[in-house]
């Protein structure tokens, strides 16, 4: 090949492709899909965002657990979601002054004190026995 090149009866072979580099593709925010049980909004990625009554919503889990806890929204497996979803029709005023905003929402300063919390485990509680337990039944007339 190399002689058939020098006597030009060849073409130069064209150079390589030089490798493209590689792209690094950036994993998309963990988000976490609730119930919304009333209109809300909540800034994220720096823009105001707003999550319509009765349709499901993903946003950020901080921002989706502050939701269920003030009560605006409820998890996607929650009983009213089946009968409720959509009934709005997908109509959101944003100047309704009912709309939730949940950056506003004030967090309770106290922390959650749950059954498996060390504090309780380590306090020395003890069982009053008030006797045994009482059941009785009432009559009721029939109709």
């Amino acid at each position: 090949m190399v002689a058939a090149i020098r006597d030009g009866a060849a073409p130069i072979p064209p150079r390589k492709p030089e490798p493209e580099p590689v792209v690094v593709v950036e994993p998309a925010p963990e988000t976490r899909a609730v119930f919304m049980m009333k209109t809300a909004k909540y800034l994220a990625d720096g823009k105001t965002r707003y999550a319509g009554q009765y349709d499901d919503c993903s946003m950020p889990p901080a921002v989706a657990q502050k939701a269920i806890r003030c009560g605006a929204a409820v998890s996607i497996t929650d009983e009213r979601r089946r009968h409720l979803r959509g009934a709005r029709g997908g109509d959101i005023n944003v100047l309704a002054p009912d709309v939730v905003d949940l950056d506003a929402v004030e967090e309770p300063s106290l922390p959650y004190i749950g059954p498996d919390n060390p504090i309780l485990r380590e306090a020395s509680f003890t069982r009053v026995d008030r006797g045994p337990d009482r059941t009785f039944s009432i009559a009721v007339p029939r109709i």
